[in-house]
């Protein structure tokens, strides 16, 4: 018994020391972004390289306003630093705010419509299934290169000035055809206090920054996303997405973005980075939980943070090791195990 408590207690330890690691990392390169804001150039994306914006919304009239202020955001300060960039808000065929959704099309905005009927190979659903769906369209449509990049955002977090030049920065740095190019960059969310109206709420909110500044900087920062990635506030590059998909099955579409990015993790090693601190965006958490929101969505929201770990822990024994990498599969491993286990 002895024994059994003594490795129990113990399995945690990767994951803080993680966290502290990470935190070091952060906080030494967010100094190095501020000196080069301060000595570099604003940085500007030309015609070459294509942007897609793409934010599927469950089409509700009352996530509406919110994301109203989403499209602004990026109308307001995309043009600043990229040349060809275009929103595309994907619904599904027959929801509620039709209307409302046709009036925010624009010249770069575009809103699409997933086929009530459209059903993937693996049988995906939820987000996941329109991400596979609008991938599809993309490779039909020739955009899927490796000189086209897709944002994935939710219908609820807009971006700001600092959001728009630190992605450009990074595609600049990583320009197809460079061996050393990376592929998949995740940015950190914040949650600014006047945008909540109830600070436990905040404060649970909290978290999902201080993740980002720690345990997200020290795997995605480092090229191995192995804890996975959020579905929002991720750039991908679009050839990259292309061989990789949504198309996770049935039980794993809940926790699609953690899928993702352990897929891209073993396909793709050391090619991943994040946008640590310079690169925010903001969220209005009134967006999820409105007064309408139905209680099977917090129910799969709950699904998502708990039970859903269980695809996670899957991938990651199915990964193929290299001795290089075993220590930081442990490591993952361990951190989708302690997600399993707390639900």
């Amino acid at each position: 018994m002895g024994t059994y408590l003594t490795a129990a207690w113990s399995i945690p330890v990767g994951v803080a020391l993680l966290l502290l690691l990470g935190a070091f990392r952060a906080r030494a390169t967010m100094k190095a972004v501020a000196r080069r804001r301060r000595l570099g150039s604003p940085p500007f994306v030309p015609p070459e390289q294509l942007v897609i914006v793409q934010i599927p919304t469950i089409g509700r009239h009352d996530v509406m306003p919110a994301l109203r202020r989403v499209v602004a955001s990026f109308e307001t300060f995309m043009p600043e630093r990229f040349a060809r960039w275009r929103v595309d808000i994907v619904s599904e065929e027959g929801c509620e705010a039709v209307k409302t959704l046709e009036s925010m099309a624009s010249d770069h905005v575009r809103i699409l419509y997933v086929p009530a009927d459209y059903v993937t190979p693996g049988g995906t659903e939820r987000k996941a299934r329109a991400n596979h769906w609008i991938n599809e369209v993309r490779l039909a449509q020739g955009e899927a290169g490796d000189d086209v990049w897709v944002l994935h955002m939710d219908d609820d977090t807009g971006i700001a000035g600092d959001t728009a030049r630190e992605f450009a920065r990074f595609i600049l740095e990583n320009p197809a055809g460079k061996r050393s190019s990376l592929h998949l960059a995740q940015g950190v969310l914040t949650y600014p206090r006047e945008f909540s109206a109830n600070v436990f709420v905040w404060l649970a909110d909290s978290v999902r920054p201080s993740c980002d500044l720690s345990m997200f900087c020290m795997t995605t920062g480092s090229g191995s996303p192995l804890i996975g990635a959020h579905g929002e506030l991720l750039l991908v590059r679009a050839s990259v997405e292309a061989r990789i998909g949504w198309d996770f099955g049935r039980l794993l579409s809940i926790t699609e973005d953690a899928n993702f990015a352990l897929t891209f993790a073993s396909r793709y090693p050391r090619k991943s980075g994040s946008q640590r601190g310079a690169t925010a965006a903001l969220r209005n958490r009134l967006a999820i939980w409105s007064p309408n929101a139905s209680d099977g969505h917090a129910d799969s929201f709950m699904w998502r943070a708990t039970g859903g770990s269980h695809g996670p822990v899957a991938h990651c024994l199915r990964m193929p090791l290299h001795p290089g990498r075993l220590g930081r599969f442990s490591t993952s491993s361990s951190y989708w195990a302690l997600r399993l286990l707390s639900g």
